[in-house]
């Protein structure tokens, strides 16, 4: 699927900040840690951008609805 959700930066903002305050104890410096990087020590070490995990969120609501 590689279809990429438009939204305005408004909601983009909002859901972002939304994003940062539930998953607040994985995220560092903007980006939010998976689970293999921490007990796997696969994937990313550093973590992935947080566009990244709300372009996939929004993609798994569009595919649901």
């Amino acid at each position: 699927m590689n279809y990429v959700p438009h939204i305005s930066k408004t909601i983009k903002l909002a859901l972002l900040d939304f994003i940062r305050k539930e998953f607040a104890p994985f995220i560092r410096e903007d980006k939010i840690l998976s689970a293999s990087s921490y007990f796997l020590l696969a994937g990313s070490k550093n973590g992935y951008p947080l566009t990244n995990l709300l372009v996939q969120l929004l993609k798994i609501a569009i595919v649901r609805e």
